[in-house]
C-alpha cells in the first residue's frame, strides 16, 4: 500500500467513524473493503496522533474523536 493509499484509508475511516459511529477493526475493514491489518495500523496511528482523530473504546471498538460524531 502506498503512503497516499494509506492516507486515503485514515481518511476513509475517520469519515465512517463519524457518520456510523463506533466499530471494531474487523468491521471497519470489510466495510470499508481493506486489508484488516492496514485498517488496524492505520487507526493505531490515528490514535497515537498528536491531536488523536480516532479514540480506543472498550471491547475492541473504536470511534471518531469529533464531538460532533453520531456516537459522540
Amino acid at each position: 500500500m502506498s503512503s497516499l493509499d494509506f492516507d486515503v484509508l485514515q481518511v476513509r475511516i475517520v469519515e465512517h467513524l463519524s457518520k456510523e459511529g463506533s466499530a471494531t477493526s474487523e468491521r471497519l475493514a470489510a466495510e470499508l473493503a481493506a486489508p484488516h491489518g492496514n485498517v488496524q495500523f492505520a487507526l493505531e496511528q490515528l490514535c497515537a496522533a498528536k491531536e488523536p482523530l480516532v479514540k480506543r473504546l472498550p471491547f475492541g471498538f473504536w470511534d471518531s474523536s469529533d464531538e460532533n460524531s453520531v456516537a459522540a
